[in-house]
């Protein structure tokens, strides 16, 4: 499922009842992408745990060349990118992006 922090920033979200560990993954540099929530449903899933993929280009549009991405990301910020004043805990209540 696809979610938006309080940040902003889109995330793939897999949730399990009674997980007893999670698993973040951070995507490539080419981004969140149908690979990313596929990996992440199938991993929550099949490992039983509750798994997150966060975006590393919040906001950005980037081309698909790699020497731009790689450009871009010099200057990420990964305080931005998860910041909000209060961390809620990852639950389905966060609100699904469109």
């Amino acid at each position: 499922m696809r979610i938006v922090l309080p940040s902003g920033t889109q995330a793939s979200v897999g949730l399990v009842d009674k997980a007893a560990m999670g698993l973040v993954i951070a995507p490539d540099i080419f981004g969140l992408r149908p690979l990313f929530d596929d990996m992440v449903e199938r991993f929550a899933r099949e490992w039983q745990m509750s798994v997150i993929a966060v975006e590393p280009f919040p906001g950005q549009t980037l081309s698909e060349e790699i020497a731009d991405r790689f450009a871009a990301a010099a200057h990420l910020d990964e305080n931005f990118i998860c910041a909000t004043s209060r961390r809620p805990p990852i639950t389905s209540e966060l609100r699904e992006s469109d």
